[in-house]
């Protein structure tokens, strides 16, 4: 996802989130506050994975501000 997305906007940087929050299960076969962070960089691609407990707002926060920490991390590396 994130590799296609960089490519479609021609970015040199580009991530990616996905997981589940909560509150139930669903469909998914991953646990609640599963979260897989994705980062795309001029020269590789990283892939994270992170459980972030079962509140599904403190879930969504915590995986939005991992992302954008990874993300600038990565563009003061390059």
């Amino acid at each position: 996802m994130v590799e296609k997305t960089k490519e479609i906007f021609e970015s040199d940087f580009c991530l990616s989130i996905t997981g589940n929050a909560g509150p139930k299960k669903g469909d998914s076969d991953k646990e609640i506050g599963k979260v897989f962070i994705s980062i795309s960089t001029i020269n590789d691609t990283l892939n994270y994975e992170f459980t972030f407990g079962n509140h599904r707002e403190r879930v969504v926060n915590k995986a939005i501000n991992k992302a954008l920490e990874l993300l600038l991390f990565e563009i003061k590396r390059h």
